[in-house]
């Protein structure tokens, strides 16, 4: 369970840094969940939600989403 957690915010960290130019560390993270049923096969994509530890790395997050659409 722990190695998964740590894959998840390796990935949301990795992803912040390349598609949204945003630089986040381990501590940022807060909070992270999957959403959804748990498969056994694994072919259900579920997505995370995310809960950062501070407001501005949020506001930032959010502020990149607007921009790029």
């Amino acid at each position: 369970m722990t190695t998964r957690n740590n894959k998840d915010k390796a990935f949301v960290i990795d992803l912040l840094d390349r598609v949204f130019d945003t630089k986040c560390y381990q501590g940022d993270i807060a909070k992270l969940y999957r959403l959804g049923r748990w498969s056994l096969d694994g072919s259900v994509a579920r997505p995370l939600l995310v809960g950062f530890s501070q407001i501005d790395m949020k506001s930032k997050v959010m502020s990149n989403l607007r921009q790029g659409s």
